[in-house]
């Protein structure tokens, strides 16, 4: 610094300003300022999750290649009209039911930013949410640099990381910076497109023009069933001789599938004049396997590419095979003056290096960045993807891709984030036992990212003290993977249905108190469990049944030593108490049972149940006596039972019911193995 000093005075002595400022020296550009969290995008997914790093003091920055945030509105949709309502009113004064009907607003703690303050019109006009996204950055001081494109990313590994790696990012001008963890919010941004024969000659949903009076008496051809092909065609429905649409597959429409992203009848003008034996119509049919030629009036005609890849090079566009030349019902037979492709979007590589492993290469991978169920790269920790990218966890399912959605699977990467790197506690709330049933209720009736992202976030109840049940914990939603573990859950715990690679079953569970698997050694309570409590059939170590239990008392079915046979008992057939270590329970079975209990060689009661305790059919144990004469495998008819009994005394000393009776035979010969009459006559 004193160098510096001394050369800059003394270059007062003998030069220009001009050189001074030639000689003055600069930041070195190859240094790499150092955040916690860089946000790459300013579109709502990464205002959301700036506004959450903000409210906790987090060290983050945000890139945005644009002048202004929300760039992405500033073009699309192009006929300016969104497809996610704004319900204005609901006749609720609670704030987190009526976020269930507002598909536009982020989350935050000002009033001031709900996009009913915006716009009046049930389906809003694209520029509103572009208002909307600049107030909300502004309102809460969110750090976004501005007009900063960053061109590339890629990995630096340093074990003092927090990950193990840096995420070194990389602008337009060369500048690089550095950040532990890497939250990617950019949306799909490529336009999806398919490579035929003629597919250069396309016109692009993102380039064509939107004035009706371009396409006055005109054939127009659309590829593309989505949200964006029939936009285009309801735009110019009225002036065109006939639009014809094409796709290879049916189209999907949100009413029918219940998924938001299908064609919304905001759009779906064109299916009304197509069913109404008007002149457009819908066509399907792989694009691959066509062709488009140009003819010398400048018109388009579609063939098949086998036709194309027959004809000579040398040929002209006209003298190529088209398929109305030998079959009049071909149903494009007729030139087209234009052609648009509306295939929807697709997530830009482009700018990550390969060692993030983003990409996995299938024709899904392609449109969308390889997560875990937690939005977290497969191929690389510390890097979460946020926003419409991230459907890839729900898509076609709930409403991940989209702002109401989204802006809460960002709040739980976020409170994932605070517990990994802060220590910060998921939040929750503490309730008394008697008002958790009322809680729960509320929720259901109430809660807005429940509602939205179903099969993806749920609550989770921890009951604090199973035996007193005093108090109970409410955990807020959450990545239900981010949740399990894999040990053995307390009695008392209630887990909500959850997906993916936890050991509970994705199947939803029954409404009421679920117990989980239980060692052998430690066996249930000898208490009768209360009429709401089931046991699931599972072995002693196996997770949860994905079937729900029957409404009677229900007892796992398991094995002593040895194995049960896999036959299976008649409704009638009990299973007795056993003195062995097991999870049925120790205490002594109501009076209509045996008196004594079986040794655990010997676990088939001669005496049904009453009929309020109900077994469900499960495996016969039959184990063979202590010699070569097992008992038959095959199901006894109902009310008849025979226990083991040792070669040397197989006659029972004790009266046996008046139906059964056994008459002595050898070791060597087995009992038949085929279904005993009533009267039960056993011959040696």
């Amino acid at each position: 610094m004193a160098g510096e000093t001394r050369l800059a005075a003394a270059a007062t002595l003998w030069a220009p300003l001009g050189l001074l400022l030639t000689l003055a020296p600069h930041p070195a550009r190859g240094a790499r300022p150092h955040r916690d969290y860089c946000v790459l995008g300013a579109g709502p997914a990464g205002l959301q999750m700036a506004s959450f790093l903000q409210r906790a003091g987090r060290d983050y920055a945000v890139f945005e290649r644009a002048p202004a945030p929300g760039s992405f509105f500033t073009r699309y949709p192009r006929h300016r009209k969104l497809i996610s309502i704004n319900k204005r009113f609901t006749g609720k004064a609670n704030a987190e039911f009526n976020l269930r009907h507002d598909w536009n607003s982020l989350l935050s703690h000002d009033p001031r930013l709900l996009f009913r303050h915006y716009s009046r019109a049930y389906f809003p006009d694209a520029g509103d949410m572009v208002r909307y996204l600049r107030d909300f950055a502004d309102l809460l001081g969110l750090h976004v640099l501005y007009n900063t494109t960053i061109a590339h990313v890629t990995l630096d590994k340093d074990s003092r990381a927090w990950n193990g790696h840096y995420f070194i990012l990389t602008d337009q001008k060369g500048q690089a910076y550095q950040c532990s963890v890497l939250l990617v919010a950019t949306g799909l941004s490529v336009p999806n497109q398919v490579d035929f024969p003629g597919s250069e000659l396309v016109e692009g949903y993102e380039s064509v023009s939107t004035d009706p009076e371009d396409f006055v008496g005109q054939n127009v051809l659309i590829l593309g069933h989505g949200n964006s092909a029939f936009e285009t065609a309801e735009n110019i429905l009225g002036v065109t001789n006939f639009v014809h649409m094409l796709s290879r597959s049916r189209v999907r429409l949100s009413w029918a599938t219940h998924y938001v992203g299908d064609v919304r009848a905001i759009n779906n003008g064109l299916l009304d004049t197509y069913q109404l034996k008007s002149l457009d119509g819908l066509l399907e049919s792989d694009l691959t396997d066509l062709a488009f030629v140009k003819d010398r009036q400048g018109k388009f005609h579609i063939t098949l590419k086998f036709f194309l890849e027959e004809a000579n090079a040398s040929q002209s566009a006209d003298s190529i095979t088209l398929p109305q030349d030998d079959n009049d019902n071909f149903a494009m037979r007729v030139a087209y003056d234009r052609v648009i492709r509306c295939l929807g979007w697709k997530f830009d590589f482009s700018i990550f290096n390969q060692s993030l492993r983003l990409s996995s290469g299938s024709e899904f991978g392609k449109k969308y960045p390889l997560i875990r169920a937690s939005y977290e790269s497969k191929g690389s920790r510390g890097l979460f993807i946020l926003g419409t990218a991230s459907h890839s966890v729900d898509y076609r399912k709930s409403a991940g891709g989209f702002i109401h959605g989204f802006r809460y699977t960002v709040r739980a990467v976020h409170r994932l984030l605070e517990h990994r790197h802060h220590s910060v506690a998921w939040p929750s709330t503490k309730y008394p036992i008697t008002q958790l049933t009322s809680s729960i209720i509320r929720r259901i009736n109430e809660a807005s990212g429940l509602y939205q992202m179903f099969g993806v976030l749920a609550d989770i109840i921890l009951l604090n003290d199973p035996a007193l049940l005093l108090s109970a914990l409410y955990l807020s939603p959450q990545p239900c993977t981010s949740l399990l573990h894999p040990a053995p859950l307390p009695s008392a715990l209630h887990l909500s249905p959850q997906p993916c690679s936890s050991p509970l079953s994705p199947a939803p569970l029954p409404s009421a108190l679920l117990l989980p698997p239980q060692p052998c050694t430690s066996p249930l309570s000898p208490a009768p469990p209360p009429s709401a409590l089931y046991l699931p059939p599972q072995p002693c170590t196996s997770p949860l049944s994905p079937a729900p239990p029957p409404s009677a008392l229900y007892f796992p079915p398991q094995s002593c030593s040895p194995s049960f046979s896999p036959a299976p008992l008649p409704s009638a057939l009990h299973l007795s108490p056993q003195p062995c270590p097991s999870p049925l329970r120790p205490a002594p079975l109501p009076s209509a049972l045996l008196p004594f209990p079986l040794p655990c060689t010997s676990p088939l009661s001669p005496a049904p149940l009453p009929s309020a305790l109900h077994l469900p059919p499960q495996p016969l144990l039959l184990p063979p006596p202590p010699c070569i004469s097992p008992l038959s495998p095959t199901p006894l008819p109902s009310a008849l039972y025979l226990s083991p009994l040792p070669c040397i005394s197989l006659l029972c000393p004790a009266s046996l019911p008046s139906a059964l009776h056994l008459s002595p035979q050898p070791c060597s010969s087995p009992l038949s193995p085929a279904p005993l009459p009533s009267a039960l006559h056993l011959s040696a």
